[in-house]
């Protein structure tokens, strides 16, 4: 899994192997900081749309939290 930090926004993008590869996953996840950085809470809703591009072969960005708490630990959406 490869991680970034936009403004209070975690995104991660994983890939499960054989079907995929991590070059693809960082790929995903350079494109997934730029259209956050361009469209905000648009570019969240396609995360999660099967459609919108980011989920390809095996691999996926997910949106981990928008808040830190006590520990470190982020929360938010899966």
């Amino acid at each position: 899994m490869h991680y970034r930090k936009v403004g209070e926004v975690i995104l991660v993008a994983g890939y499960y192997e054989p079907h995929a590869s991590f070059e693809l996953a960082k790929s995903l996840l350079w494109r997934a900081v730029h259209d956050l950085r361009q469209h905000g809470d648009r570019a969240l809703e396609r995360f999660n749309d099967l459609n919108g591009g980011f989920v390809q072969k095996r691999s996926y960005v997910v949106r981990v939290g928008d808040k830190l708490i006590g520990s470190g630990s982020y929360v938010g959406d899966f």
